[in-house]
């Protein structure tokens, strides 16, 4: 299993720099993170009592990776997840929020199990992909989670669909290696 660090490093390495593109509904960006992640994380980079458009420029990309670790992966319990499946969940998390714990609990229960589809990895979420991952079926892997997120993602040239397609987990892959969940 590659570390947090080590996934936050892949997924940053398909993230750009600064953009302020006027068809990006995030706003200003600068290593993935938005004006309003920035906002949510409280890092007031210029310490002039408020976050703006100057605080996205003097992002660094350690900062990037503490937000994504903290924001992304542990507030929404990902670690709580089978390792393999991890990276794929992490990587859609930065990419389209709270919607990569929506697809994966819709495929939870398109595979029998009875979840909630409410954003949330609790103790019964857990367990469900804990189960699933034992399967040796066609749609236990990270693959179908990620080919299930292309689909249901919103188009943006700059987006979440084509940074999915470009992911460091190729469809059908995931960080841990090749195929199903083990």
């Amino acid at each position: 299993m590659l570390s947090v660090r080590a996934i936050s490093n892949q997924i940053l390495s398909h993230e750009g720099g600064f953009s302020d593109d006027p068809d990006d509904p995030g706003g200003p960006t600068n290593f993935g993170i938005t004006l309003a992640a920035l906002r949510n994380a409280g890092r007031d980079l210029d310490g002039d009592g408020d976050i703006d458009r100057d605080d996205i420029l003097r992002l660094t990309r350690a900062i990037a990776i503490e937000i994504f670790e903290e924001d992304y992966y542990r507030a929404p319990r990902i670690y709580l997840l089978p390792e393999a499946l991890q990276p794929v969940v992490y990587d859609m998390q930065v990419n389209a929020g709270a919607q990569a714990i929506i697809l994966l609990q819709r495929l939870l229960r398109d595979m029998g199990f009875d979840v909630a589809v409410d954003g949330v990895i609790g103790p019964i979420t857990a367990r469900a992909a804990q189960a699933a991952s034992s399967r040796k079926d066609q749609h236990a892997d990270g693959g179908h989670l990620a080919k299930a997120a292309v689909a249901q993602i919103p188009r943006f040239r700059n987006g979440a669909p084509i940074k999915a397609r470009a992911s460091p987990w190729p469809l059908g892959q995931t960080g841990a290696g090749a195929g199903a969940w083990p």
